[in-house]
């Protein structure tokens, strides 16, 4: 087997786009045909399967892109940390319908996309800095933010595990499941 050779930055900025491109059409498959109670209910923590996906629109502008964005065009500019779930209540995003929210994200990630694209990469090695001091380049949080998706899908799949599982018994957690 061959080792993997290291990505350009033109194809490591066209992955991360197709990743945070592709998010809501996972999203939509795994969970538009499920009854609404299970997407709705809290099944990780406080948070539903629905309240990723409102997550995932409301970083996508109010953290990727403004920071990405603040980063390559301010000098240092510094971060506040964000209360995720307290967004979540505030932006209303519980009582849209998932439909809705997805429909909205696709159209955010569309954009998404061509925002990514019209990165100057000479500016990507600029840096942010959260409050306490811990710096970031605009290109660890643009790879961060396909990490974070990828992320969040991993969590909604431990989620619809659990709640559809059960009944999968022994043989099948640890023949497919490694458990």
């Amino acid at each position: 087997m061959s080792e993997a050779q290291p990505l350009t930055e033109g194809d490591r900025h066209h992955a991360i786009a197709a990743t945070i491109v592709a998010t809501p059409a996972t999203l939509r498959a795994w969970l538009i045909p499920l009854p609404t109670a299970l997407i709705e209910t809290p099944l990780d923590g406080a948070w539903s399967p629905k309240d990723v996906v409102a997550h995932l629109i409301d970083v996508d502008q109010h953290v990727f892109v403004d920071q990405l964005t603040r980063i390559v065009d301010e000098d240092a500019p510094t971060f506040a940390p964000i209360d995720p779930t307290a967004r979540l209540v505030a932006g209303g995003y519980r009582a849209q319908p998932l439909h809705e929210l997805l429909e909205r994200l696709d159209t955010l990630r569309a954009a998404d996309a061509a925002f990514i694209a019209s990165l100057d990469p000479a500016k990507l090695q600029r840096t942010g800095s959260y409050r306490d001091g811990t710096p970031f380049t605009a290109a660890q949080l643009l790879t961060y933010w396909a990490y974070h998706d990828n992320n969040h899908l991993a969590q909604v799949g431990r989620m619809l595990r659990a709640a559809l599982g059960g009944h999968e018994g022994e043989y099948v957690s640890e023949t497919f499941f490694g458990v």
